[in-house]
């Protein structure tokens, strides 16, 4: 794991001094009244709520011209496959025809229920009926490419629900094969389709980084010298492995394994690696499935898996005893028994954000700034990709929301490493902010939460998508809020 400990420590006990020094920190006062916060930094062994990252389970729409009714799923993660080929002339025996009104109709209602309850989708579309992997029934290309416009408006309204749209659509299951349509211009053309026309926060993931290659117009001989900056055209752009540890290029889906994982490794910082885990080729002799895994999946940033394929795979890891670096997982730290490796591959997929220690100004008069420290440490396998953003909450008698990703700063207010997508896997970060009270608080004593989400709403349920940390005290994460409890703080009158 990458770590910067030394500069994380000197963040935590000199940055009130360096602010009071520039005179942005009142040193008689809020220096004076910090205190390090009594927070249990131990992670938990519970996989918690975070539902845009694990296993998921398979869901399966067939959308007819009409007559269609919206679809409620009702787990934290779906794989929601999605067959379309019923707008195919070669299926219907009439003609192509672009999607209706009621198709797009019940696929927002499904997005919407999803949604409201917090729940997260990865979706391919295919025209394999059924998804039965036998025939496929591909319209033309211009037709798929409208279908692909008309899909992407829906998802557009519901994106918070989406961590990726795999590229599919042609080819049966929609995995680009089996069919005389998974040529490279075509699959090139679906891959940029996709990257035009649906939002912005919506990963794309292609099944292989030669298609990737295609669709950007590079040779995979130099895959590795790719870099996608932030904003760029393909910066969003992952990968759906169906094909995870079948054989040494995880059954086709690399020509050089090792020069397109190293190009994952960076890639994938702020896309989505998900899949289905097919076989243990690569594993060495005596070496653990997760043991293996805890390598490969920290390089790959491995998100999601199905959770319904190869269960033998899974009932391996389930009985075998988990022997790799990991003193919590291994039995060494003294505080676990020894877990299995089926435990550490769930709790690791995708981020795992835990609140190591904080400090924060015990005593604070109305109409001043407040100070807040917070050691995050990423555990898990990858990064939050997609844009959410930091918020604290004061909850006393009455309830104050402040933003912070966001906030237009006051003189005097500073923030350092609130972008929640710059946590990295295997890292330490200090969030750090000096901001004003609200004008309207009033005195008493409040529960400091940090919340991150995609926004703060006030209806029930999770429907803002908030991150649990996966601290093993119980008391950090309150439900109601959506929001992990840092320390209290005194509000007092200005002239006491």
């Amino acid at each position: 794991m990458r770590t910067n400990f030394l500069s994380n420590i000197v963040l935590l006990l000199v940055m009130p001094l360096f602010l009071a020094r520039f005179g942005i920190l009142d040193s008689n006062s809020s220096i004076r009244s910090m205190s390090v916060c009594e927070i249990d930094g131990t992670e938990s062994m519970d996989e918690g709520i975070n539902t845009d990252r694990g296993f998921y389970t398979p869901g399966f729409i067939r959308f007819s011209v009409t007559g269609n009714v919206p679809a409620y799923f009702d787990r934290k993660l779906t794989q929601l496959r999605i067959d379309l080929s019923n707008f195919s002339g070669s299926y219907n025996g009439e003609k192509d025809k672009l999607i209706t009104g009621n198709v797009l109709y019940a696929f927002e209602k499904t997005l919407g229920y999803l949604e409201k309850k917090g729940y997260s989708v990865v979706i391919r579309f295919a025209y394999d009926p059924w998804y039965s992997g036998q025939e496929v029934y591909e319209p033309p290309l211009d037709i798929i490419k409208k279908h692909q416009e008309q899909l992407a408006s829906v998802i557009a309204l519901h994106q918070n629900a989406v961590i990726g749209v795999e590229t599919g659509l042609i080819g049966k299951w929609g995995e680009l094969h089996g069919t005389v349509m998974a040529t490279p211009d075509n699959i090139a053309a679906i891959i940029n389709q996709w990257v035009d026309v649906l939002p912005e926060t919506v990963p794309v993931l292609v099944r292989t980084p030669s298609q990737y290659t295609w669709a950007k117009g590079i040779n995979i001989n130099e895959i590795d010298l790719d870099i996608n900056e932030e904003g760029g055209r393909y910066y969003r752009v992952g990968l759906y492995n169906d094909g995870y540890m079948g054989t040494w290029n995880d059954t086709g889906t690399y020509v050089d394994r090792e020069k397109e994982v190293s190009w994952l490794s960076e890639q994938i910082r702020h896309s989505v690696f998900g899949g289905e885990l097919i076989g243990a080729a690569g594993i060495a002799e005596g070496e653990s499935i997760s043991a293996f895994l805890e390598k490969e999946a920290f390089r790959t940033h491995t998100t999601y898996l199905n959770s319904q394929w190869m269960y033998s795979i899974y009932a391996t890891m389930q009985s075998e005893v988990y022997n790799g670096k990991d003193p919590l997982y291994n039995g060494r730290s003294g505080i676990y028994p020894v877990q299995t490796g089926y435990d550490y591959l769930k709790n690791h997929l995708g981020y795992r954000l835990i609140l190591r220690r904080a400090s924060i100004t015990k005593k604070v008069p109305l109409y001043n700034k407040f100070l807040l420290n917070a050691e995050i440490e990423n555990v898990g396998f990858a990064n939050v990709v997609k844009p959410k953003k930091v918020f604290i909450i004061l909850k006393g008698e009455n309830t104050y929301k402040i933003p912070i990703t966001d906030r237009m700063l006051t003189i005097g207010e500073y923030v350092s490493n609130a972008d929640p997508t710059k946590w990295e896997s295997g890292t330490k970060t200090i969030f750090s902010c000096f901001i004003d009270l609200p004008d309207n608080i009033v005195p008493d004593t409040y529960k400091v939460y940090l919340k991150v989400a995609y926004d703060i709403k006030d209806d029930s349920g999770y429907s803002d998508y908030p991150v649990q940390f996966a601290n093993a005290d119980e008391n950090i994460w309150d439900n109601e809020l959506g929001a992990n409890y840092v320390d209290d703080i005194k509000v007092v009158d200005y002239n006491i």
